[in-house]
């Protein structure tokens, strides 16, 4: 029962896929939740049930969106510094989600989904590419809220205001099985329903896309890593676009370079 309420949500999320996975190594997801005596004498009741399936989903899509952070391929674009003083505060950001824009549609097509968070997908908002469509809020999950260049753009309620980066993947293909529901009733504790399920899941063309600017910086020390690698790779004459790469400046120029955009 468990299993296809968890993937009847599932089935919300647009770049999810429901398949078979036989070639992947598959992993346990842990979610608990606690249950007063009388539900654990009397059985689950329909609200349990309910946030039950809610907790699963979102510790299965938080696993995925983790997965696409982590896994995927990394590109920069860094507003920092003396950008283009001489605009007002408005140009400067509507100049700059243009170019974040621009980046995304070099990055990938219309088959891709973006996911960011509430602060980043608000800038985005307000570029005439964007177009809104009904919210697909269903609980406290990722949700669409329009197409940006004919993709879809979705929000990520987990994701911190903070958080400074795009989430950009083709596709999730994703199978979950074996879940098993038991009750711990300790003795001092109280009593707790566990579910466990097995999990796979598979990313197609993964990518997170970091964009820095005067005002969040949280993941600077990613860029100075990958501005510290470009030069290594330059010095040891690994790369030959290196040169370009780290002398680039967006602001005195309309083309986006590939990789990350060095604005120091």
């Amino acid at each position: 029962m468990y299993k296809e309420l968890i993937i009847e949500k599932l089935k919300t999320i647009d770049f999810i896929e429901i398949k078979q996975l036989p070639n992947l190594n598959h992993e346990v997801l842990t979610t608990s939740m606690a249950l007063t005596s009388y539900q654990v004498d009397n059985g689950v009741d329909d609200k349990i049930k309910s946030l039950i399936v809610e907790e699963n989903v979102q510790s299965i899509l938080r696993k995925v969106i983790s997965g696409i952070r982590n896994e995927g391929d990394v590109y920069f674009i860094d507003f920092r510094g003396n950008y283009n003083q001489k605009l007002t505060s408005f140009d400067n950001e509507f100049d700059q989600t243009r170019k974040i824009i621009t980046k995304i549609i070099e990055m990938s097509d219309t088959t891709t989904s973006l996911i960011t968070n509430g602060r980043i997908s608000s800038n985005l908002q307000d570029h005439s590419s964007f177009n809104s469509v009904a919210s697909t809020a269903n609980g406290a999950t990722a949700y669409k809220i329009g197409k940006l260049s004919g993709r879809d753009l979705w929000v990520d309620p987990f994701m911190r205001w903070d958080d400074d980066f795009i989430l950009l993947v083709d596709k999730v293909n994703l199978e979950i099985f074996d879940i098993k529901e038991s009750i711990v009733n300790g003795p001092t504790f109280a009593p707790r329903v566990n579910f466990d399920l097995k999990l796979k899941f598979d990313l197609l063309n993964p990518k997170c896309l970091f964009v820095f600017n005067d005002e969040f910086q949280k993941s600077a020390s990613e860029l100075i890593s990958k501005q510290r690698n470009e030069k290594i790779d330059y010095i040891l004459d690994e790369n030959s676009g290196s040169e370009q790469n780290f002398e680039f400046r967006i602001h005195n120029n309309n083309q986006l370079g590939s990789g990350y955009i060095n604005l120091l």
